[in-house]
């Protein structure tokens, strides 16, 4: 099932790139033949690709001089002691998050992943919305008590807590924190997905994407033969 999808991705990937443009020039020789209007029309066809793809450059460029301006977020986890109960003294685990970069965030919007609420209720944001995140500024995404880790222990299921903001540009953006009840302390940070603009560029980068996962079982068994040596 798998190779299904693979070979679908890369027939599709090589369409804009291969497939249209040698339909193109076979339509063209089959309708004009080997002359010098086939030739010409052949060549505009690559000066055409070649000033698309100059375009989808130089808007990647553009995309990337954007993402300079992205705040920069890392979570951690503080254990900080609560007050004493029947079984001794009790631990709270604030969920923290740091802007590290050097461009602020604005209208933050955060949200627990509704799987969290079915576990446990009464888990929720220390607050949903947080004005803005400065460089070096952390707020406090959420508090726990050791009860609440043991809850997503008994169950499995992950701490995820997802950021919407706005950066410095006004353009939206989105991170998500997973932590795993069994490593509360490491957070796994997923940022939203990054689609560059243009077609060509972007099939070129799947295809690149396609040939390396389909060489990886390869280098995988190349790697273990030396590691076995």
């Amino acid at each position: 099932m798998i190779w299904k999808r693979i070979i679908k991705r890369f027939i599709l990937s090589l369409t804009p790139i291969i497939i249209i443009p040698a339909f193109l020039v076979f339509l063209i020789l089959w309708t004009f033949g080997l002359s010098l209007a086939s030739f010409l029309l052949i060549f505009t066809l690559a000066q055409l690709y070649l000033i698309w793809f100059h375009v989808e450059v130089a808007l990647r460029q553009t995309k990337l001089t954007e993402l300079s301006y992205e705040p920069v977020f890392i979570a951690y986890v503080k254990e900080i002691p609560g007050g004493m109960t029947d079984s001794g003294g009790s631990i709270y685990y604030h969920i923290m998050v740091k802007n590290i970069g050097n461009y602020p965030a604005y209208n933050l919007f955060v949200y627990l992943d509704p799987i969290i609420r079915k576990v446990n209720p009464t888990l929720k944001p220390n607050k949903s919305i947080i004005g803005s995140l400065d460089k070096d500024q952390e707020e406090t995404l959420c508090i726990m008590s050791l009860e609440d880790v043991q809850k997503l222990q008994s169950s499995q299921i992950s701490l995820i807590i997802d950021i919407d903001y706005k950066n410095v540009l006004g353009s939206s953006g989105s991170v998500s924190f997973a932590f795993h009840p069994q490593f509360i302390s490491s957070p796994i940070i997923l940022h939203g997905q990054r689609k560059f603009p243009g077609l060509l560029l972007n099939s070129i980068d799947e295809l690149n994407l396609l040939v390396k996962l389909i060489t990886l079982p390869r280098k995988l068994s190349k790697l273990k033969k030396y590691i076995n040596m």
